[in-house]
């Protein structure tokens, strides 16, 4: 979807903000941003559809708070 230089350009300023600024909203919007057409776009939002499966620590929360193994039983 994105040329290297505007990947670059997109991980360069994320890269310089503080962890908590760096959220998917705004890589969305920057991303978006950069999209010359309505498929661009259309591939933009399928490619960010997928991307909550990739949050591994908020899975692995989910299962665990599921599981209870802290809990006897």
């Amino acid at each position: 979807v994105l040329d290297e230089h505007d990947a670059a350009t997109i991980l360069d300023e994320l890269s310089k903000m503080w962890f908590g600024e760096r959220t998917l909203g705004l890589f969305a919007a920057r991303l978006r941003a950069l999209a010359l057409s309505p498929e661009q776009s259309a591939a933009i939002d399928g490619c960010l559809r997928e991307f909550d499966r990739h949050r591994v620590k908020s899975h692995d929360l989910i299962r665990f708070l599921k599981e209870r193994p802290f809990t006897a039983r």
